[in-house]
């Protein structure tokens, strides 16, 4: 199973939900500043998207409708394409793209080693020779062994409030493991307070995997196509949140 069935019931608040900031955003200018062509792998509601530079040939791809609605309207008025489809096996040819990237948490919702060396494989096939690739690994690993270490292997998360000029929302859950296994699932809701109580506006389940940088640097080395690739801790002021970022080169 795969992001869009996670994120479809709350893609028209996703921004409003998980809208953490834009420090990454100068990176992803800066990388793909002189770049002929971009794809970016789980583009959601096209926040990176909308800010790369022109005229670069810019291309989304992600596999939820939801989301793709909402990067439709803020890209509205931008040479932009997007396309629904699969990481692991994407809709264009070989060698298509100069840059390819996977911002944000676009690569944690793949759950079995098979999805990591799939996904592995399509991003650099359809990356030119000689192209760059680009992929970012949130680091959730304390918190994976923070819920292993509870009799209950679940942990409350903390409550986030969103307040806007005229509404404010509650964004609550819990974050569970099965035994020590990869995955983490968080059990989630939005709700909207009113003077007559609280809306719930959405729940969703959304599963990532707990990603060791050391296995998907080997996924991508395992392909055969990569001359070059690396992982490399990002500085909080680039990032948002922990987390760790893959270099490689299409050989």
């Amino acid at each position: 199973m795969m992001a869009a069935d996670f994120y479809s019931p709350i893609s028209r608040y996703y921004d409003l939900a998980f809208h953490g900031g834009d420090a990454d955003l100068d990176l992803w200018r800066s990388e793909s500043t002189g770049t002929s062509s971009i794809l970016e792998v789980g583009c959601g509601t096209g926040r990176v998207l909308s800010e790369l530079p022109r005229p670069a040939r810019r291309v989304g791809l992600d596999i939820s409708l939801g989301m793709l609605a909402g990067a439709r309207e803020r890209v509205a008025g931008q040479d932009v394409r997007l396309v629904q489809g699969d990481m692991r096996q994407m809709p264009f040819d070989d060698e298509q793209f100069e840059l390819v990237i996977a911002p944000r948490g676009a690569y944690s919702h793949l759950l079995s080693r098979e999805d990591l060396d799939s996904a592995a494989h399509e991003l650099l096939r359809v990356c030119r020779g000689e192209g760059r690739v680009i992929v970012d690994i949130p680091d959730i690993r304390s918190l994976a062994q923070s819920i292993t270490a509870q009799p209950s292997a679940e942990v409350d998360l903390p409550t986030k409030w969103i307040r806007t000029r005229s509404t404010t929302y509650r964004l609550e859950g819990t974050a569970r493991r099965q035994s020590s296994g990869p995955v983490v699932t968080f059990d989630l809701s939005l709700s909207e307070e009113r003077p007559e109580g609280r809306l719930t506006l959405a729940t969703f389940s959304p599963a990532t995997r707990v990603l060791d940088p050391l296995d998907v640097l080997g996924s991508f080395e395992a392909t055969g196509l990569v001359r070059h690739a690396r992982v490399v801790e990002v500085p909080r002021a680039q990032a948002l949140g922990p987390r760790i970022r893959l270099f490689a080169t299409r050989s």
